[in-house]
């Protein structure tokens, strides 16, 4: 399944939620919200501390932070642990090495999805769709 988007009733695994998809369920709510509501009849749902950072960095306003912070207190959150840095610091080998790097962030939260076997919800599919045995899954497409 690695580089594919699987529908939600063809997939087994418990996904980490991408900041992307996060601050779309913030922004527009609606569609994304239903297809992770969906989705978490059958699976478990977490984000990370990483995408806790990264949605408060994308929020302007102490309105929009509070709303951010009450949304992420409905999920699990993964820390970074020695787990997920080697994980991550792999990952980033592996992608160098094709020549394909990630960012710093991207790096982290595929490390931590990858460490706790966990598929990736995002929109940013050409991201994490280079790391090999993640899972990954578009809201928008499946």
């Amino acid at each position: 399944m690695e580089g594919e988007d699987p529908g939600i009733e063809e997939t087994l695994a418990d996904a980490l939620i991408d900041s992307d998809v996060l601050i779309d369920v913030l922004k527009t709510s609606g569609r994304t919200a239903a297809w992770l509501a969906e989705y978490a009849k059958g699976h478990a749902l977490v984000t990370s501390a990483v995408n806790v950072f990264e949605v408060a960095r994308g929020l302007n306003s102490e309105r929009a932070l509070d709303a951010g912070m009450r949304l992420l207190q409905e999920f699990s959150i993964l820390p970074l642990d020695s787990s997920a840095a080697l994980e991550a610091g792999s990952i980033d080998l592996e992608l160098r090495r094709s020549g394909t790097p990630l960012d710093a962030g991207d790096l982290l939260i595929a490390g931590i999805a990858r460490a706790n076997n966990l598929a990736v919800i995002t929109r940013n599919v050409r991201h994490f769709e280079r790391v090999g045995g993640l899972v990954v899954l578009d809201p928008a497409v499946t």
